[in-house]
């Protein structure tokens, strides 16, 4: 998942301001802090490595979308979730577990394609 977010980020010229890894005791997210909490009780952790870029804007373009352009790796349920969203609207979420994809959102005019060639992507790099 980060080499891809990595690649994307390239590809639509985001640039990274972080890396880092989530331990599921100290997120924000309580579905995280809940299954960190049930790790730690069973003498192990659940961390994630996490990234993410950004698409810089001037203040009068801030206005102007409703979401802001981003690439990120966070935690959600303990697993890892890729989010991607375009300055063009396109966003997915891909949530992974044991290298499998077990949740997707797609939105936008191309989110579903979009969607389904991250997949691809991370699933090529999983396989080979």
């Amino acid at each position: 998942m980060l080499l891809v977010a990595e690649n994307t980020a390239k590809e639509y010229g985001y640039i990274e301001v972080g890396k880092r890894t989530i331990d599921a005791m100290k997120d924000n997210f309580w579905g995280n802090n809940y299954l960190g909490v049930k790790a730690m009780m069973e003498g192990r952790s659940i961390t994630v490595e996490s990234c993410k870029y950004i698409i810089p804007m001037f203040e009068e373009d801030r206005e102007k979308v409703s979401r802001r352009p981003k690439i990120e790796i966070d935690m959600h349920f303990g697993k890892p979730r890729l989010g991607i969203d375009l300055p063009s609207g396109t966003s997915c979420f891909l949530t992974y577990r044991d290298n499998i994809c077990t949740e997707a959102q797609a939105f936008g005019n191309n989110g579903l394609a979009f969607a389904l060639s991250i997949k691809d992507k991370i699933d090529y790099l999983i396989n080979n």
